[in-house]
């Protein structure tokens, strides 16, 4: 049986002022999706996960989130839906992790035990519980990372469960290279929560440059140049050498291991 549609883009064109980055994009994303978003610097990506959130006026008739006009929902009706981590995090000087985290479920009607309650279960998730009493800025990168992933994910979660038993379905998470500042261990922490909360029902579109990190997670690429997408596909099908060299303009070599899986190197 068919996963429904929860986004579904009709000749989208992505631009930046009057400079066109991409043009006629049709796609759709399922719930329990995986969709990794790929390309060089400059050639849309971010922009692309602006107009998919709604932000941006102009994909106001070309972008449906389950079945609706990005423009039919209200604000607050749009943030309980969708949810979106931007590359470049900031932090309110002086505030708690605690505080950051809580400002994920300010637009929920619910006690403040219920809202520290699931804020607990996504900072297991991603390894910050230790974090919660720390002040923000004495973070690192991959540690403030990691609060802004946890707030993006609390945003989602529906007043009275709790993560364990949480359904995402119908709603969308839109990250913007969220492990860039990660260690190793963390990085695969990381995917392998995104993979748990797919599993749940959330469709999930990713922006990265870590290809290698990404593709093991993701049941669709969206391949980008040219000024619209390349190919989109499976990753067996879209991480050819053709297509990766046509892509960055150099020359990349899939490897293969024993298991069928694939490594780019280049």
């Amino acid at each position: 049986m068919k996963t429904p549609a929860i986004l579904k883009v009709e000749g989208l064109t992505v631009k930046q002022g009057k400079r066109v980055l991409l043009e006629d994009l049709c796609f759709t994303v399922a719930n329990k999706e995986f969709v990794g978003v790929i390309g060089e610097n400059g050639c849309g990506k971010s922009s692309l996960l602006a107009h998919l959130s709604g932000t941006d006026d102009t994909a106001n008739t070309q972008v449906r989130m389950n079945n609706r006009l990005l423009n039919s929902y209200d604000p607050k009706e749009m943030a309980c839906q969708r949810a979106v981590m931007q590359q470049i995090t900031t932090a309110p000087f002086g505030f708690l992790v605690e505080e950051i985290l809580l400002l994920g479920r300010s637009r929920y009607k619910e006690s403040t035990a219920n809202a520290l309650a699931l804020i607990n279960d996504v900072a297991q998730l991603l390894d910050i519980r230790h974090l919660i009493p720390r002040n923000i800025q004495t973070l690192s990168g991959g540690e403030r990372q990691r609060v802004f992933l946890a707030k993006t994910i609390l945003q989602l979660l529906n007043v009275g469960t709790r993560l364990h038993i949480a359904d995402f379905t119908g709603k969308l998470l839109l990250l913007d290279e969220p492990t860039s500042a990660l260690d190793i261990r963390h990085q695969k922490a990381v995917m392998v929560a995104l993979q748990s909360l797919k599993q749940a029902g959330l469709a999930i579109i990713c922006v990265s440059h870590d290809i290698n990190l990404i593709t093991p997670y993701c049941d669709t690429i969206l391949l980008l140049a040219n000024g619209g997408c390349l190919v989109k596909g499976p990753p067996k099908a879209v991480l050819t050498q053709h297509y990766l060299t046509q892509c960055f303009q150099t020359e990349i070599a899939v490897l293969y291991r024993e298991d069928g899986s694939h490594f780019i190197s280049f």
